[in-house]
């Protein structure tokens, strides 16, 4: 795309404060509260990517070691996590 003067950025929001997390009942989690970022500071990270020519970001300090992390995690430990976040969100 670069030969036709557009930029792309793949961004990576994470947990976001939307209608959406609403509507999947995500809300209320004391997790989602605490860790969510507001939609505008995703936009401009967002922004901020395309500006800077990145192609891939992740939005937010928390997000960035979380999604980094997962590489050094066993994956029967990252199951397990994973599944434990699923039972707090359902109960």
């Amino acid at each position: 795309m670069r030969a036709h003067g557009v930029k792309v950025a793949a961004l990576c929001p994470g947990p976001t404060r939307t209608e959406f997390a609403d509507i999947a009942g995500m809300g209320d989690s004391e997790l989602f509260k605490r860790f969510a970022s507001s939609s505008d500071a995703v936009v401009r990270d967002g922004l901020a990517a395309l500006e800077h020519n990145q192609a891939v970001k992740i939005s937010g300090a928390f997000n960035t070691i979380m999604a980094e992390s997962i590489r050094f995690t066993p994956r029967t430990l990252a199951r397990r996590i994973a599944g434990g976040m699923q039972k707090a969100r359902q109960a």
